[in-house]
C-alpha cells in the first residue's frame, strides 16, 4: 500500500475517462506489483484504472467526482492498494442518469445512451454507489450507479442471480437499467 496526495487533472478532458493518473515513474513501479495491463487499484473501497501521464510528476491526478465519491481534498493524504480480488461479471446495473446542468429539456434513448456507456466504459471496474462522468453526444452526463447484482456463468451461459455484490465487471448480456429524476432530461 502507498500513500499519495490528490492532484487535478493536467486536461480536463481526463474526466470523462473516469480513470486516475500517475506519473510514468510510478506507473512502472505499480506494474512491476501486477501480471497485466489494466491496473486496477482500490482508493477508499472503490476500484479505478491507472493510467501513466506525462505530465503527472508526483501525486495521483484525479477528476472532481473521483475525490468526491472517495471523500478526498487536495490537502488530504490517502492510501492506494493494488486490487486483484476476483470479480464479479454484473447481471444488473440501476443507474440513475442526471444532467448537470440546468437547461432545455433533452431526450436520450436508452439504446444509444447504453452502448454510447459500453463503448466508453466497457474496461472499468464498476461500485455501487459509484458517480461517473459520461459525454454523450456533447451533452455531460452524471451517472450513479445504485444497484449491482452479479451474474454467475454456468456452462458458460449467463444466469443472473440475485445476489448482491459491491462491485464488478460488464458482460455482454449484464442488463443496464437507466432511470432519471431530472426535469430536464427525457430517457426513451
Amino acid at each position: 500500500m502507498m500513500t499519495y496526495r490528490a492532484i487535478n487533472l493536467p486536461s480536463i478532458e481526463l474526466a470523462c475517462s473516469n480513470k486516475i493518473f500517475v506519473s510514468p515513474s510510478d506507473y512502472q513501479r505499480l506494474l512491476s506489483q501486477v501480471e497485466k495491463e489494466p491496473i486496477y487499484v482500490e482508493i477508499s473501497g472503490f476500484v479505478f484504472i491507472a493510467q501513466s501521464h506525462p505530465a503527472v510528476t508526483e501525486g495521483i491526478a484525479m477528476g472532481k467526482l473521483i475525490r468526491k465519491i472517495c471523500h478526498i481534498s487536495l490537502i488530504d493524504s490517502f492510501e492506494l492498494k493494488i486490487f486483484n480480488s476476483p470479480l464479479f461479471y454484473l447481471g444488473l446495473m440501476n443507474i440513475d442518469v442526471e444532467l448537470p446542468q440546468i437547461g432545455p429539456t433533452i431526450e436520450i434513448s436508452k439504446r444509444l445512451l447504453e452502448n454510447a456507456f459500453r463503448e466508453n466504459m466497457n474496461d472499468l471496474v464498476f461500485n455501487q454507489n459509484q458517480i461517473l462522468f459520461l459525454r454523450f453526444r456533447n451533452c455531460p452526463l452524471l451517472l450513479t450507479i445504485w444497484k449491482v447484482e452479479g451474474m454467475n456463468l454456468i456452462n458458460q451461459e449467463p444466469q443472473i442471480e440475485n445476489f448482491q455484490c459491491q462491485r464488478g465487471i460488464l458482460h455482454p448480456q449484464t442488463l443496464i437499467l437507466f432511470n432519471t429524476r431530472s426535469s430536464n432530461l427525457c430517457l426513451y
